[in-house]
């Protein structure tokens, strides 16, 4: 166990670095949805809730009838993963903007942000043609956006080029200290 953590720290350290900020979060959202999506496949497989995000999201274009068709999940998937390409992007943002300081925190909040957005007011307003019932399917939804968020600020950090988030290191040491 601790040669395969050992393992994998090396390899990290062995990453390149991304210094193009739209890049980074897009591709830090979409490693985000990884987790997300192996969660959601567990809990609907076991049960604890309604729908995947691929039915969630394809329901947007498609009837809930249409949603079991193999080649209508898949588009929907994918209208889920650019989602969460996007969100990586918005996560981005607010870490330049804020420092990269308690980005688990931070991430985990834009995560809660996304859930509230879409899963709850697109709900509301009708944005989705299925609708889930079940009062477990949205506490597995607040739980998957919420590890969404955190794995998606954890993988911004580690694989920034830190001339990234360089602006807001001179803006924090060229502030006076307060007494």
């Amino acid at each position: 166990m601790l040669e395969t953590i050992k393992f994998f720290i090396s390899l990290a350290k062995k990453m390149p670095r991304i210094k193009d900020s739209v890049v980074l979060g897009l591709f830090c959202g979409l490693l985000g949805t990884l987790p997300m999506d192996i969660i959601d496949f567990l809990f609907w497989k076991s049960g604890k809730h309604e729908m995947l995000y691929g039915h969630l999201a394809g329901s947007m274009i498609f009837q809930p009838i249409r949603m079991r068709r193999r080649e209508n999940f898949l588009i929907g998937h994918v209208m889920h993963l650019l989602t969460g390409s996007a969100f990586g992007f918005l996560i981005t943002e607010f870490l330049k903007k804020t420092g990269k300081d308690h980005h688990l925190i931070k991430g985990s909040f834009i995560g809660m942000l996304g859930w509230m957005t879409l899963y709850e007011f697109g709900q509301r307003v009708k944005w989705f043609t299925l609708k889930a019932h079940r009062s477990a399917t949205f506490y597995t939804a607040f739980l998957m956006n919420i590890i969404y968020g955190m794995t998606t600020a954890q993988a911004i950090v580690s694989l920034a080029h830190p001339s990234v988030f360089a602006n807001n290191v001179k803006a924090e040491s060229t502030q006076p200290e307060v007494s």
